[in-house]
């Protein structure tokens, strides 16, 4: 089986993020997908813009993002087997793994272009071409790679394919005097790239950008011209190659061809219209006739791109706005597993009652593409629309049935069922508004443009002004009780009230900066993030707000804490910062996107939501990710960022009121030599771990962990609000090690 990734590849594979890591997955990834790859109906890998790389092993059902150091574009994916693949892209950017993709490994390429595809014959012979005529080859895996072509700057080349060992061909375009002047281009090996020779087979073509062979006699070549409306040129041989012609020509252009055998094929395709909609044809006699299988038509431009059946029956199509499709039956009906929403959505706030029912608010920047409330009944496995219309910035649900909205021109909206029926409510205001915040179902208040603020005492039934002193944006408000509440805004505004919003007075942030999340926990315990990655805290009430360092520079759009310990904090570029000791320290978890993150909530330590993103014309859009709990550090024997004994740290804070962090280590040693006073006993991948908390009568009083683990840092919270004050000790066990740490709880 051979594929190629055509024109569409090319654009939908430009630069951008980086890959999920930690806890967060994907539930929604809009980066534009370009090609796609199956070893087994299992397994298999997506690449896209935004440097994406996807994974699934339960043949999609789910997708998780993988991890490259690579801040280049990725033009090109192959997998040999389940475990062995390389990616190629900007800058003769090579990554391999050996695991399928946990770990990407850069490898040493000798040139600083594009490269665009990559194939490999086995674990050893592969080859990558690219822009500037750049063929490489290495024998050895990509452990050392040698230039066998490298020429003109105006030609590029853009696919490559072996017939067999010897025979092979790589095509790209000549651009010379231009787009609208280019031409294909080709070269031919019939000594396994020893030797390349120019070949003219191509130039009644704009440009070539994909060969495949499925065996030693049957290939295609794919080209057309850079005009999307022109259209597409396919070439066919049956004899290795000796000769081209021209097989068929399209009135549109193609995005992808996979050939399971000589006779049966699938290819992706984009049809002129407004706006664009995604083809996908079936060819079951070579490619001599082709039919169209199905057809994606939405409110916005669908481009499908790279196509891939591991067998007849499953294959997988991928494109923009993170699309990517399935069929079980040969291309007869298809299903969506991820994506599909449209590019130009933006999202900015989310709210979750429990750990299945949430919802998300947004709007479009087109005016054709309209904006919705999206609702998952499910924690985020599927998402329902479940109204279009007006532009929102806020949301807030106090349980599954009431929830409230609100947005552009002071629009609020509201639901009494859990979103199937939303209502207008009078605001009295036209300007926007940025967040809302409900305690109960009958006492909220909205805040947004021009220092304006909205309560209500029945629900929305009927909202009145109170009075702040200033006219600044308000960006955002929490509320701990019906009395105490704090707004952040534009210039460092941070307002307080201990009355229910009937007094507001402003507070001291000593930053000039706009600040757009503010989040308390207790009513002494707070938290505002905004620009310029400024993080400040209060113990106080906000009698006092200090600096805490955040590491990054980014804007800061929101925050979250389950605590006064554990917290999160997301904004531009991706960013996920988390806390385990209320901010004193500050680390960044891997989110997978360098997309928007404008929005966080917290349910507890194993479920949370952080949405937002920021269209472009090759992707973006709506990015939602889900937190899953923490993870442990990765268990390979020769990593030095693991742990070399076994170690249980003293908690922080200690003392404590009610919350603490406990931070303790499982050992890497591969002797099982002993010392330090047996904390190196030997140990396997896993061992079996218990950490307890007990009294000073030696009673237990709590089970923290009771299980097999692996090798790496493990970090534990306890909730100690449920116990007296007074002195306890934690014990941990691990294999023949223990040790005991003493921990003392003040309230």
């Amino acid at each position: 089986m051979r594929k190629i990734f055509l024109w569409l590849s090319i654009v939908l594979l430009l630069p951008g993020s980086r890959a999920l890591a930690g806890g967060w997955i994907c539930q929604n990834q809009s980066n534009s997908l370009g090609k796609v790859v199956f070893v087994d109906t299992l397994k298999g890998w997506a690449v896209g813009g935004n440097r994406t790389i996807l994974h699934t092993r339960d043949g999609g059902k789910s997708w998780v993002l993988q991890r490259s150091e690579s801040r280049a574009g990725i033009g090109g994916i192959c997998f040999v087997d389940s475990l062995n693949g390389w990616i190629v892209g900007g800058g003769g950017t090579i990554f391999r793994t050996r695991d399928g993709g946990k770990h990407w490994i850069r490898q040493e390429s000798g040139t600083n272009q594009f490269l665009w595809e990559v194939t490999f014959r086995d674990t050893s012979n592969g080859w990558a071409v690219g822009d500037y005529e750049t063929i490489l080859h290495t024998t050895d895996g990509g452990s050392t790679w040698t230039t066998q072509m490298s020429g003109e700057s105006y030609r590029h080349l853009y696919g490559i394919a072996f017939a067999d060992s010897l025979n092979g061909w790589t095509v790209g375009c000549d651009d010379y005097w231009g787009p609208e002047f280019e031409y294909g281009i080709a070269y031919h090996t019939t000594d396994g790239g020893q030797n390349w020779e120019y070949s003219d087979a191509f130039t009644a073509s704009g440009f070539v950008v994909g060969v495949i062979f499925v065996d030693s006699l049957n290939g295609w070549a794919v080209g057309g011209w850079a005009d999307i409306d022109v259209g597409t040129m396919i070439f066919y041989t049956s004899d290795g190659g000796l000769q081209w012609e021209v097989q068929n020509v399209f009135g549109f252009m193609m995005g992808g061809l996979f050939f399971s055998d000589a006779r049966n094929g699938w290819a992706t395709a984009c049809k002129g219209g407004m706006p664009y909609s995604g083809i996908i044809l079936h060819t079951s006699d070579s490619g001599t006739t082709w039919n169209q299988q199905f057809l994606v038509e939405e409110d916005y431009d669908v481009f499908l791109s790279g196509v891939c059946f591991p067998d007849s029956n499953n294959g997988w199509v991928v494109g923009n706005c993170g699309r990517i499709m399935h069929t079980n039956n040969g291309g007869e009906d298809w299903d969506l597993q991820n994506g599909g929403m449209s590019k130009y959505l933006h999202l900015h706030d989310v709210s979750f009652v429990d750990q299945k029912n949430g919802w998300i608010v947004g709007h479009c920047v087109e005016g054709s593409h309209p904006p919705g409330i999206l609702h998952t009944p499910d924690g985020g496995q599927n998402w329902e629309v479940q109204r279009s219309g007006t532009p929102l910035q806020g949301v807030c649900f106090v349980d599954i049935n009431y929830g409230w909205a609100v947005g552009r021109s002071g629009a609020i909206l509201h639901t009494t069922d859990g979103g199937n029926q939303w209502n207008e409510q009078g605001s009295g205001t036209k300007v926007m508004l940025e967040k809302v915040c409900f305690i109960d179902t009958l006492r909220g208040w909205t805040v947004g443009d021009s220092g304006v603020i909205r309560f209500t005492r029945d629900g929305g039934k009927s909202w009145f002004g109170q009075e702040n002193g200033t006219s600044e944006r308000l960006y955002d408000i929490t509320f701990v009780d019906t009395s105490m509440g704090w707004i952040v805004g534009k210039d460092g505004t941070i307002l307080h009230t201990g009355n229910g919003g009937r007094e507001w007075l402003p507070q001291a942030s000593g930053i000039e900066c706009d600040l757009l999340g503010v989040c308390f926990k207790g009513s002494w315990n707070g938290w505002a993030v905004g620009d310029s990655g400024i993080i400040l805290h209060t113990r106080d009430r906000g009698e006092n707000w200090q600096k805490q360092e955040s590491g990054t520079e980014v804007m800061l759009w929101d925050v979250s804490f389950l605590d006064s310990l554990s917290g999160w904090a997301v904004g531009d570029s991706g960013v996920i910062l988390h806390t385990e000791d209320g901010g004193t320290s500050w680390f960044r978890e891997e989110a997978g996107t360098r997309s928007r993150l404008e929005a966080v909530t917290m349910v507890d330590e194993e479920n949370g939501w952080a949405v937002g993103g920021k269209a472009t014309w090759w992707g973006g859009g709506a990015t939602i990710l889900k937190y899953t709990g923490p993870t442990y550090v990765k268990p390979e024997w020769a990593s030095e960022v693991l742990p070399k004994r076994y170690w249980l740290e003293q908690n922080y804070p200690n003392p404590f009121n009610e919350n603490t962090v406990i931070r303790y280590s499982l050992l890497v040693d591969r002797q099982g030599q002993s010392g330090d006073g047996g904390s190196r006993a030997r140990t396997t991948s896993t061992s079996y771990v218990s950490l307890k908390v007990y009294n000073v009568l030696g009673e237990l009083v709590e089970t923290l962990v009771d299980e097999r683990q692996r090798v790496g840092r493990y970090r534990v919270r306890w909730d100690a609000s449920k116990v007296a004050s007074g002195v306890y000790f934690c014990t941990l066990k691990a294999g023949s090690y223990r040790q005991t740490i003493k921990m003392v709880v003040l309230k």
